[in-house]
């Protein structure tokens, strides 16, 4: 597959009444004859995907279970049927209006996205765009933010907090992925993200990314536990790895990393892509199968 860069348009953006927002995204086909599917890449910095889902062979998605109020930046691959990625298509943002200030924090505070950046709608001498970055009331000329305070003593003050769509008073959570693990070809493995705990808020959300290596599929890439089945490999064996984040109630996340060193199952006469595997066997008398008892 050639490195080809991806048109992206989001076309629809709803958010939900509840604590979370979906986007609707559509982009433009590959033509590659050898395409197999698409990855779409998400997070709260541009350029910086801390998440990913493979959509499969679509070109449109509905990405859900996102936070209200936090600015998302969103990027899709395509890859082919051999493990090849292209480059990430032109990045998109969840602020439709390009103001800055995501869409459903306006339309809470204003009911729609037509208010300007530059503007001062509560008339308190900052600037609706200032609001935001502060986690002020752009309604209310009666706010006040120390945006200089670290309240938690994590080396952040409340306006890095806020930017970062963090809560000033929430511990981070703790993410890790259990040791690295040396498997057969063929085999099911077992991702275990079980061990992650977060000390205060809880844990919101477990997302599990393919970094390295021959692409797999996983049960559920949001599942505390998801499962694969690895590849099939010659003597050289290959190298997996797997980035685990979690995301806590508070909108902090971690991450930790597991590998998986997949060899060679010793099984030889079959085709590279077939997965040969040991099985038992039993011997049947002719006599038993005449008197129907197997």
């Amino acid at each position: 597959m050639r490195k080809t860069v991806i048109a992206v348009a989001l076309l629809l953006l709803f958010f939900t009444p509840a604590d979370a927002a979906h986007l609707d995204l559509a982009w433009d086909a590959n033509t590659d004859p050898h395409l197999a599917g698409y990855r779409v890449y998400y997070g709260t910095g541009s350029g910086e995907y801390v998440d990913s889902i493979d959509v499969e062979n679509t070109t449109t998605y509905r990405l859900d279970g996102l936070l209200e109020g936090v600015m998302y930046y969103i990027a899709v691959t395509a890859y082919d049927m051999y493990g090849n990625e292209s480059d990430f298509s032109d990045e998109i943002s969840s602020d439709t209006a390009d103001d800055g200030m995501p869409d459903d924090w306006e339309i809470e505070y204003f009911g729609d996205t037509n208010q300007e950046p530059e503007g001062d709608y509560d008339g308190d001498g900052l600037n609706n765009l200032e609001e935001y970055q502060l986690g002020t009331d752009p309604t209310n000329p009666d706010t006040d933010s120390d945006s200089n305070a670290d309240s938690d003593g994590e080396g952040l003050t409340i306006l890095e907090e806020y930017l970062g769509a963090t809560d000033p008073t929430n511990v981070p959570p703790t993410a890790d992925a259990r040791p690295d693990q040396t498997v057969d070809e063929g085999a099911t493995v077992t991702l275990d993200g079980s061990n992650s705990f977060d000390p205060d808020d809880g844990i919101h959300r477990y997302l599990w990314t393919q970094t390295v290596g021959t692409p797999v599929t996983l049960s559920d890439a949001t599942d505390i536990q998801p499962t694969f089945v690895t590849p099939p490999v010659d003597s050289n064996g290959t190298h997996l790895e797997f980035l685990l984040a979690v995301i806590d109630n508070g909108k902090l996340q971690h991450t930790d990393v597991v590998s998986i060193d997949v060899k060679d199952n010793g099984i030889i006469g079959f085709p590279t892509d077939v997965l040969a595997t040991e099985t038992s066997t039993m011997e049947i008398s002719e006599s038993k199968l005449r008197a129907g008892e197997i």
